[in-house]
């Protein structure tokens, strides 16, 4: 359901894109019609704001983002009743930030997002669903240090940090990130920054109130945008005495054989 109403043509394109998508011939049309159109769709008792070409898989089959990863929703709303703040690092339009926020009202989210377009999707899901006071969002990257990264945009709502890269992106300290909050209450840190959670991991040394923080990672194959290496991942959660699951409680092992470009795996981290 198109997010602006009250045109004829707005409700043609609302009836025809979804019949259009199916069609190749059409689609070349499709993209021209929803150009920079926002869709909004019904997501755990509220909507979810997206963008009409980049999540055309979203909205026009049979796929919807309350029930996409819903396993990895749940889990994080779980967790989540018992933190006083979420740090949703690589928030994208906020799926998971949303799907935390619409069912914890106690909770308190910090949603770090370089991408400007994923970022006013997310700022215009808030404003609909009245959760702006409640949720964050941060125009940054969460990095090893306060600074500026080089950034690609990958599409146009997702991207990876770069080493050199023409767009420079605003940089925050990820070990103060989590450790300023931390040191008030529990925190839940979600992680899915496309390959970069190797660097990020790094500075978890840094960071002093790990027994109060609970993380999901997204890990990332061998090489991933030339910085995934899941086997120093799970070497780097388990420092300090970290424990590291499966979302649904069992042990992470080795990762030595994972080299599948396109596969990714959720763990979750607790400390001592």
């Amino acid at each position: 359901m198109a997010g602006v109403r009250g045109t004829l043509a707005g409700w043609c394109a609302d009836w025809l894109v979804p019949r259009i998508h199916r069609a190749r011939a059409f689609r070349a049309l499709g993209r021209r019609l929803l150009r920079n159109r926002v869709v909004t769709q019904p997501f755990h008792g509220g909507v979810i704001c997206l963008d009409a070409i980049e999540h055309s898989w979203a909205w026009t089959g049979a796929v919807r983002l309350e029930s996409w990863d819903d396993h990895i929703q749940d889990r994080l709303l779980a967790l989540s009743r018992d933190c006083e703040t979420m740090i949703d690092v690589g928030g994208n339009i906020g799926v998971m930030t949303l799907a935390v926020a619409l069912r914890n009202p106690d909770i308190r989210i910090l949603c770090v997002e370089p991408n400007a377009r994923a970022g006013r999707l997310l700022r215009q899901s808030l404003a609909l669903n009245r959760a702006g006071d409640r949720v964050t969002v941060i125009d940054a990257v969460a990095g090893e240090a306060d600074g500026d990264v080089g950034f690609e945009e990958g599409g146009s709502t997702t991207g990876h940090v770069v080493r050199e890269g023409a767009l420079r992106k605003k940089s925050i300290d990820f070990a103060r990130l989590i450790d300023e909050p931390a040191a008030r209450g529990r925190c839940l840190v979600k992680v899915d920054v496309e390959g970069f959670e190797t660097v990020l991991l790094k500075q978890l040394r840094r960071v002093h109130n790990r027994h109060r923080v609970v993380m999901i990672v997204e890990l990332h194959a061998y090489g991933f945008n030339d910085v995934g290496n899941p086997r120093e991942c799970l070497g780097l959660l388990r420092d300090g005495g970290g424990m590291v699951t499966t979302l649904s409680g069992d042990p992470v092992t080795a990762l030595d054989q994972w080299t599948n470009p396109v596969e990714t795996l959720q763990v979750e981290a607790r400390w001592p």
